[in-house]
Formats: C-alpha cells, structure tokens, sequence
C-alpha cells in the first residue's frame, strides 16, 4: 500500500509503507515505521522530490532575500532547508532577536516570503547545528556552565578541536541543558507553529544536525559526567530488570546497579568479559 498523510492512499506513490504499527494521520491509517521517502512527497496533489536547496537567511541582507529565493527557484528547487541558530537569535538569557533588533533575524517574514513564493521549508533549529558557525549555533555563555558540559573518564572537560574555535562540548544527559534548549525552544516553536504545513510551507523539522557525539566516537571517550552515569544506570536497568540477572551475564555480584562504575577503557581478555564493555558500548547508542 502507498500513502500519504496529505492525501488519500490510491493518489500516494511519494511514500511507501511497509510495515505495521498503525497509527491515524488526517483519518488516514498508516504505519508509522520503514517509512520510504525516496521517490518524494505528495503536496497539494503534486509529487515533489526531496531535494533542497539551503539558505541562511541570517547570512543574507534582508532586501536579497526575495532575489535569493528566485534564483533557487531557477535551479530548479521547491524545497530549501535552513537553519536557525540558537546564537544567532540569542540577545541574552530568555531574550530573542526575531527581526526586532536586526532585519535579516526576521524569521516570520523569511518564513512568509517562502509561503507567497511557493517555496517548502526543512528548518534545522539545532540545538546543534554546525553550518560552519562558531560553537555550532550553541550561544557562548553554555560552556560557562559546567553542569551542561560532558565530562572525560578523568572528570575533565572534552572539547571539540574544530575552527574557528574549540570548545567544551556539552551533555546531552544533563537535565538542565535541557532546560536551557528549552528556554530558546519555547520562543521559537511559536514562531514555527505558524507556518507548520498546510498553513505554512514547513514541511520538515530536523533537530540537530550531524552531532554524533560531536564527532568524538570512541566509546571511552565521554560522557561521564553525573547525568550520563546515572543514565547509565537506567539503561542497565531498563536491559536486565533486576540486578541479579546482571550478575549472571556478568558472573560478578554487584548488589545494585549503582555500585557498578563504567568502564574507562578495553580491557577485556576473555569472552566472559565482554558484556560489561559492550553494554557500555550499547548505552553510547541509548545516550
């Protein structure tokens, strides 16, 4: 069967469904996992193709915005993605510059500009972002705080090497990080829901952006701060449900899951062993 949530299934080829899970979309029930989108969407009764264009707007005078977009046109593009810098439209704590302070910020005309020319939107509002942006979109004042940042074996901070300038990376089990995120994202999504399809033309929202671990993959590398240990404990937890059936995949005889320490390197030399690195290795992925 071929679906689409924006039209009924006989009209859909754009999206292929192939598996179960069923769940309602616009009275239309498909399910919602191995979903194949690489013969495009299906928008307004038209297929259109998954191929974008990029523009950062906060790059661009405001008054070349409309000549930008017409040239994207004119390659041929329906679709342009973008991001939006958590920095870039940070003026302090809890306060925002969306075209208030400077024109090119002004993310609902952007956003309008796109709807009256007939432009889809993918918008990438991060937290982490790259695009080539100093501390990749993340405002400067976080890495002040070390109750964000992610944490080395040795308790110390891990920093991405990357140009223009390094910096301490963040955690992404730190609750209060959340928070943070949270304060941008509560004056943003506002902005968003706005101009979501079919009122407006977003059609995609993409949270974060090639982050892997901020490219930092060895699995003793980090996270180990407090958040990222007890989120180690939870993970065991969820895995094993108790401790004993730990203890018999690891034969050792922990009374709890908090008494066991995370691995800080490979050590391992007998296949007995194994399990406790590798679930390390598993938790990197449920991190």
């Amino acid at each position: 069967m071929s679906v689409s949530p924006l039209g009924p299934p006989e009209q859909s080829k754009g999206i292929k469904i192939k598996d179960a899970a069923l769940y309602p979309v616009r009275g239309h029930v498909i399910p919602s996992s191995k979903i194949d989108i690489s013969n495009g969407v299906y928008l307004e009764g038209k297929r259109i193709p998954l191929y974008s264009g990029s523009m950062h707007y906060w790059r661009i005078e405001r008054t070349l915005w409309s000549e930008t977009l017409d040239k994207i046109k004119e390659m041929g593009f329906s679709i342009i993605c973008t991001y939006i810098p958590w920095s870039v439209h940070e003026v302090r704590r809890g306060e925002f510059d969306f075209g208030e302070i400077k024109p090119e910020k002004d993310l609902l005309s952007f956003f309008s500009l796109c709807r009256e020319k007939g432009i889809y939107l993918l918008v990438r509002p991060g937290p982490h972002i790259n695009a080539e942006i100093t501390y990749f979109g993340y405002p400067k004042r976080i890495f002040a705080d070390y109750e964000l940042l992610s944490r080395s074996a040795d308790n110390t901070l891990v920093f991405l090497p990357t140009p223009p300038r390094m910096f301490p990376v963040p955690s992404y089990a730190s609750e209060k990080f959340y928070q943070e995120v949270g304060v941008y994202f509560d004056a943003l999504c506002p902005i968003l829901k706005k101009h979501l399809y079919p009122e407006g033309k977003i059609i995609g929202i993409q949270a974060d952006n090639e982050l892997s671990l901020f490219f930092r993959t060895d699995p003793y590398d980090h996270d180990y701060s407090q958040g990222a240990i007890d989120l180690y404990y939870r993970f065991l937890k969820e895995k094993y449900g108790d401790i004993k059936k730990l203890n018999e995949v690891y034969r050792s005889n922990y009374p709890h899951f908090s008494s066991l320490l995370p691995p800080q390197e490979f050590k391992a030399k007998k296949k007995e062993e194994l399990p406790y690195y590798l679930d390390w290795a598993e938790f990197k992925e449920y991190y």
